[in-house]
């Protein structure tokens, strides 16, 4: 079996977790990743910590929008071997399972997966949990497979292709990889792609010789002020164009009136 994963993290993304959660406590006794909340939709799940003491257990959930979210789209605690991963769909696994990333399955709290099977055994397997009815399956087409992972795929291809190219520049080895060597020519996203690595390798250090939690995130968003400024300038460029085409809706309204 395998998952479709756009990359892992290191221990730190469980201490910065419960940091979130109690930031003066020590280490908690458990910690318990993925938690469901009828509350929310399925992207907004939960990482539950819990301190066991005196014979009870003190327990507190930290939601994705929390900071969660931020720390994980932003690759804070990526190992660096995931940035040159060009796997997506756990090619040599029999069964390969994923999130369902689309607008009609997001809303079902529970989560939602995606399956994908490579061999007969695997199939008969999920056949007899239907036929038990022990699993509730639909099929769907290939492209809402594609579209429900979009962006690993891109982060995969584009994003890998980029990150290649500079280390290429750099004089990094990097293993093979059947992505070749490109330089990103859109400026906005080659600013995400190298943010992802740049967020990489400062997160370690930053999280090690943190002073608390807010100068560390306040260092860590940091990383995404060039994209930011990008957006800014972007939106400027085409506030112009914008106001003339809206002048000019309202100047034919009120000719035709």
């Amino acid at each position: 079996m395998g998952l479709v994963c756009g990359h892992t993290v290191s221990s730190f993304f469980a201490e910065y977790t419960a940091k979130i959660a109690h930031p003066d406590r020590p280490a908690p006794t458990r910690v318990t990743f993925r938690t469901k909340d009828e509350r929310f939709p399925a992207y907004e799940h939960g990482t539950q910590c819990v301190w066991d003491c005196d014979g009870c257990a003190d327990t507190k959930t930290v939601y994705w929008s929390e900071g969660l979210g931020e720390a994980w789209s932003g690759h804070w605690f990526t190992p660096n071997p995931c940035l040159y991963c060009d796997d997506v769909f756990a090619e040599v696994s029999d069964v390969a399972f994923m999130d369902a990333w689309l607008p009609e399955y997001v809303s079902d709290y529970r989560g939602t997966n995606l399956l994908v099977t490579r061999s007969e055994l695997a199939d008969d397997v999920i056949k007899s949990g239907v036929a038990s009815g022990q699993v509730e399956l639909n099929e769907v087409p290939p492209d809402d497979i594609i579209r429900s992972q979009s962006e690993v795929v891109a982060n995969k291809r584009q994003g890998l292709a980029h990150r290649l190219w500079l280390a290429d520049k750099r004089g990094t080895d990097v293993p093979a990889k059947r992505v070749p060597a490109r330089r990103e020519r859109s400026l906005r996203l080659a600013l995400k792609w190298q943010r992802y690595a740049i967020s990489s390798y400062i997160g370690r250090a930053a999280w090690a010789d943190r002073e608390d939690l807010a100068s560390f995130r306040q260092r860590m968003t940091a990383t995404s002020g060039l994209e930011r400024i990008f957006d800014l300038s972007q939106r400027a460029r085409a506030l112009p164009r914008q106001t003339a085409r809206r002048l000019k809706r309202l100047v034919v309204g009120r000719s035709k009136d």
